[in-house]
């Protein structure tokens, strides 16, 4: 077999794959987890709540006004404060019914009293004399 040269080709070969799905049992499937339900939130109750009492304080009864005559032979200066600095507002004439409140201021060596109509001030008292200027009225 000189000078005879063979060549041979071989056919391609070539694969067929058939894939077919296997069954699956059944029972198998993918378990899905477990629903669970969230609990509802508890449905508002009405309740009586005790509120605090309001603890009413007697109006406290002012003290009575004392009616004082102005026990002088001249007229009574009436100022706008309890001092003999504070201005002149006016003046009692002697034997004047003042109502006044109870109690004293003390300043510049006299005992005030407050007027209870106009809230001005009049000595009752000099402490170093000893003179009252106003007298109780019964």
């Amino acid at each position: 077999m000189a000078g005879v040269t063979a060549t041979s080709q071989a056919p391609p070969v070539t694969q067929t794959y058939i894939i077919t799905p296997s069954p699956r049992p059944i029972g198998t499937l993918p378990s899905k987890p477990p629903t669970t339900k969230t609990p509802e939130p508890p449905t508002p109750t009405r309740t009586t709540v005790a509120l605090p009492t309001r603890t009413l304080r007697p109006t406290p009864t002012p003290e009575p006004l004392q009616h004082m005559r102005v026990n002088t032979t001249l007229p009574l200066n009436i100022r706008a404060c309890a001092g003999t600095s504070c201005a002149i507002v006016d003046t009692a004439p002697p034997g004047t019914i003042l109502a006044v409140t109870p109690g004293v201021e003390v300043a510049d060596g006299f005992w005030w009293r407050k007027i209870d109509a106009t809230g001005e001030w009049v000595a009752e008292f000099h402490i170093d004399s000893g003179t009252y200027y106003l007298t109780e009225y019964p």
